[in-house]
Protein backbone atom coordinates (compact mmCIF):
# COMPACT_ATOMS: atom_id res chain seq x y z
CA UNK A 1 0.00 0.00 0.00
CA UNK A 2 1.37 3.65 -0.85
CA UNK A 3 0.41 6.51 0.68
CA UNK A 4 0.97 10.48 0.42
CA UNK A 5 1.29 13.44 3.28
CA UNK A 6 1.10 16.57 3.24
CA UNK A 7 1.17 19.41 6.06
CA UNK A 8 -2.45 21.59 6.10
CA UNK A 9 -1.77 23.72 9.57
CA UNK A 10 -0.68 21.82 11.76
CA UNK A 11 -2.75 18.70 10.60
CA UNK A 12 -1.16 15.82 8.47
CA UNK A 13 -2.80 14.74 6.26
CA UNK A 14 -2.89 11.20 4.85
CA UNK A 15 -4.72 9.76 1.62
CA UNK A 16 -4.16 5.90 0.86
CA UNK A 17 -3.89 5.02 -2.88
CA UNK A 18 -6.51 2.38 -3.40
CA UNK A 19 -5.31 -0.56 -5.35
CA UNK A 20 -6.24 -1.23 -8.71
CA UNK A 21 -9.68 -3.19 -8.83
CA UNK A 22 -9.13 -6.59 -10.95
CA UNK A 23 -12.07 -7.09 -13.22
CA UNK A 24 -13.10 -10.85 -12.63
CA UNK A 25 -12.16 -13.20 -15.95
CA UNK A 26 -13.86 -15.74 -14.74
CA UNK A 27 -17.63 -17.21 -16.62
CA UNK A 28 -19.37 -19.81 -16.53
CA UNK A 29 -19.28 -22.76 -19.44
CA UNK A 30 -22.73 -21.62 -20.54
CA UNK A 31 -21.23 -17.65 -21.19
CA UNK A 32 -18.31 -19.05 -22.64
CA UNK A 33 -20.51 -21.09 -25.25
CA UNK A 34 -22.86 -18.01 -25.49
CA UNK A 35 -19.79 -15.99 -26.74
CA UNK A 36 -19.75 -17.90 -29.74
CA UNK A 37 -22.29 -17.34 -33.18
CA UNK A 38 -24.77 -20.85 -33.42
CA UNK A 39 -23.06 -20.80 -36.74
CA UNK A 40 -19.66 -21.26 -34.85
CA UNK A 41 -20.62 -23.40 -32.90
CA UNK A 42 -22.48 -25.59 -35.39
CA UNK A 43 -19.21 -26.01 -37.43
CA UNK A 44 -17.18 -26.59 -34.68
CA UNK A 45 -19.72 -29.79 -33.14
CA UNK A 46 -19.36 -31.01 -37.16
CA UNK A 47 -15.34 -30.73 -37.21
CA UNK A 48 -15.26 -32.29 -33.64
CA UNK A 49 -17.45 -34.89 -35.23
CA UNK A 50 -14.32 -36.19 -37.34
CA UNK A 51 -12.97 -39.33 -36.44
CA UNK A 52 -9.39 -37.32 -36.97
CA UNK A 53 -6.86 -36.31 -34.54
CA UNK A 54 -7.97 -33.01 -35.68
CA UNK A 55 -11.59 -34.14 -34.24
CA UNK A 56 -10.10 -35.93 -31.20
CA UNK A 57 -8.53 -32.86 -30.06
CA UNK A 58 -11.48 -30.90 -30.59
CA UNK A 59 -13.69 -33.24 -28.31
CA UNK A 60 -11.27 -32.83 -25.85
CA UNK A 61 -10.46 -29.42 -25.79
CA UNK A 62 -14.83 -28.67 -25.78
CA UNK A 63 -14.90 -31.40 -22.90
CA UNK A 64 -12.38 -29.49 -20.42
CA UNK A 65 -14.51 -26.09 -21.02
CA UNK A 66 -17.82 -27.89 -20.87
CA UNK A 67 -16.57 -29.57 -17.54
CA UNK A 68 -15.09 -27.00 -16.19
CA UNK A 69 -16.64 -25.24 -13.24
CA UNK A 70 -15.34 -21.65 -14.75
CA UNK A 71 -13.92 -20.56 -17.84
CA UNK A 72 -10.85 -18.41 -17.41
CA UNK A 73 -10.75 -15.48 -20.27
CA UNK A 74 -6.77 -15.40 -18.93
CA UNK A 75 -5.93 -19.04 -19.02
CA UNK A 76 -3.66 -20.14 -21.66
CA UNK A 77 -5.31 -23.14 -22.14
CA UNK A 78 -8.83 -21.33 -23.20
CA UNK A 79 -7.15 -18.94 -25.16
CA UNK A 80 -4.66 -21.47 -27.15
CA UNK A 81 -7.88 -23.38 -27.89
CA UNK A 82 -10.09 -20.75 -28.83
CA UNK A 83 -7.22 -19.66 -31.36
CA UNK A 84 -6.72 -22.88 -32.58
CA UNK A 85 -10.45 -22.56 -33.70
CA UNK A 86 -9.81 -19.79 -35.27
CA UNK A 87 -6.88 -21.27 -37.08
CA UNK A 88 -8.53 -24.32 -38.55
CA UNK A 89 -10.81 -21.77 -39.94
CA UNK A 90 -13.60 -22.84 -37.76
CA UNK A 91 -14.00 -19.24 -36.47
CA UNK A 92 -13.73 -15.83 -38.89
CA UNK A 93 -10.03 -13.91 -38.60
CA UNK A 94 -10.23 -11.88 -35.32
CA UNK A 95 -12.68 -13.70 -33.61
CA UNK A 96 -10.57 -15.36 -31.47
CA UNK A 97 -9.51 -12.15 -29.86
CA UNK A 98 -13.28 -10.99 -29.88
CA UNK A 99 -14.26 -14.06 -27.70
CA UNK A 100 -11.33 -14.11 -25.82
CA UNK A 101 -10.94 -10.31 -25.08
CA UNK A 102 -14.61 -9.06 -24.66
CA UNK A 103 -14.98 -7.90 -20.73
CA UNK A 104 -17.22 -10.02 -18.95
CA UNK A 105 -20.54 -9.22 -18.02
CA UNK A 106 -21.97 -9.43 -14.90
CA UNK A 107 -24.28 -12.17 -16.12
CA UNK A 108 -21.68 -13.98 -17.22
CA UNK A 109 -19.39 -14.15 -14.59
CA UNK A 110 -18.96 -17.52 -12.45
Amino acid sequence: MTYRTWMVGDAVVVELDRPEETVPRRITPLAFAQRFTDAEAIAIDIASRAETQEGAEIRRYLQKVTLAPSVDLDGDNVRQGVSALEELGLLAKGRAAEIMDTPAQPSELA
